[in-house]
């Protein structure tokens, strides 16, 4: 949410079901609305902070019809707004960009972490980012790295977050005869050391929007391994791969074995920045439009 010279802009999510959020109205005296396609949960604390009674404004303000539409990804706008939205004006997409100052090829932090960790250079170490519920399907990336394991006996895997699988997916491990070569390292925040530590990252998800995960690892340089459930706005290097969720599960062992060469990983940024996903550029045309929105343009 920004003033744009005399007229305020309002931004407002729509959740990934369906539901609107503050982008179906018009607040009276501030015409220029935007509705995104993401999940944000703080949006009426941050509209209450400037003045805006967002509940208020949806309950006698409301109108069906925004002024401008944006999605992370296309495959994300086409969900929540409809299947050809990317055909209508007024509609764009707000990369999900990440900052490539902290997440780029780092040899030291890789060296670091899987030190760390106790994983040796001639370890395969398999990694996932993220909230271990059903959305990322993490019991099923458990039977993956099960056949990845079976096939090669120097894989393991790291899994940075938590969520109300992990007690499934622990018991998985020890059924496998996997516990000694899983690791769950919980909430972490230096993220990009433990990407940079990788070999492969895994995001094997029943549904996505555009996950910035996917981003963040290519910006690391880190081979990725997603099903085709996942978008493919965010794949815009050679480093990503799909696989659907029906593939057996020694096709993913096997394609995960031929990607992930391991090493220190090379620089993919001038093409993920071609591509929008450099996080200040982002931001810059993020400014214009709503420059745009309010005139200044």
């Amino acid at each position: 949410m920004t003033i744009a010279g005399s007229r305020r802009i309002v931004f407002g999510a729509v959740d990934t079901d369906g539901t609107d959020g503050p982008g179906g109205f018009r607040y009276p005296g501030a015409p220029d609305c935007l509705a995104g396609a993401i999940t944000d949960g703080e949006t009426a604390q941050a509209a209450k902070q400037a003045g805006i009674d967002l509940e208020d404004a949806l309950r006698t303000h409301g109108t069906s019809e925004p002024l401008w539409r944006l999605g992370c990804g296309v495959a994300a706008g086409r969900f929540v707004f409809g299947d050809h939205i990317d055909e209508k004006p007024n509609f764009s997409v707000a990369c999900n960009a990440v900052d490539a100052g902290r997440f780029h090829p780092d040899a030291a932090a890789r060296a670091a972490m899987r030190a760390n960790y106790g994983i040796a250079d001639t370890d395969r170490l398999a990694g996932f980012v993220g909230r271990l519920n059903h959305q990322k399907n993490p019991l099923f990336l458990m039977e993956v790295f099960a056949a990845m394991a079976a096939q090669d006996v120097r894989w393991k895997l790291l899994l940075v977050g938590t969520g109300e699988k992990e007690p499934e997916m622990r018991a998985a491990a020890e059924a496998h005869g996997l516990a000694d070569r899983v690791i769950f390292a919980g909430v972490q925040s230096d993220v990009p050391a433990f990407m940079n530590a990788f070999d492969l990252f895994l995001l094997p998800s029943n549904f996505e929007g555009s996950p910035v995960t996917l981003v963040e690892a290519q910006g690391c340089g880190v081979p990725c391994l997603a099903s085709t459930n996942v978008p493919d706005d965010g794949s815009v290097t050679e480093l990503v791969h799909f696989l659907p969720l029906a593939a057996p599960l020694t096709e993913w062992a096997a394609k995960a074995d031929e990607i992930a060469v391991g090493g220190d990983h090379a620089d993919h940024w001038q093409t993920l920045a071609a591509a929008g996903y450099e996080l200040k550029t982002a931001a810059r045309r993020m400014e214009q439009l709503y420059d745009k929105l309010g005139g200044r343009a």
